[in-house]
């Protein structure tokens, strides 16, 4: 399957991982697909995914990060640290106070900036 998306995606996937550790061995496989397949391995977008722990955590979404804004921002910047530019977060609970909860991550991750 990784050769097809190395020939033809324009993006990969993987999800749900809470700790951005758990994609390196995806994303050396993913590597070595795009240079068999002689392009180069900037070309493709990344993305991960995984599962955010609010307040009143329900269970329903296993695996999540957790902890407050600040340790849920550092843990999503590791994904960006390592090339993601996506990340589809999974809260639970998914209500509009959790979104709103998740706001004060985004602001923490657009104040560090993105990486050169």
């Amino acid at each position: 399957m990784l050769g097809l998306v190395a020939k033809y995606a324009d993006a990969w996937n993987t999800v749900w991982h809470s700790d951005a550790n758990a994609t390196l061995d995806d994303l050396k496989a993913l590597d070595e697909a795009l240079a068999a397949s002689g392009r180069d391995s900037s070309t493709i977008v990344r993305t991960a995914g995984g599962n955010v722990a609010q307040p009143g955590y329900t269970g329903t979404r296993g695996n999540p990060i957790e902890g407050d804004a600040d340790h849920i921002a550092g843990k999503l910047a590791e994904f960006r640290d390592l090339g993601f530019r996506h990340f589809v977060a999974g809260l639970d609970p998914c209500t509009p106070q959790s979104i709103e909860g998740f706001a004060k991550v985004i602001e923490i991750l657009d104040k560090t900036g993105v990486p050169a």
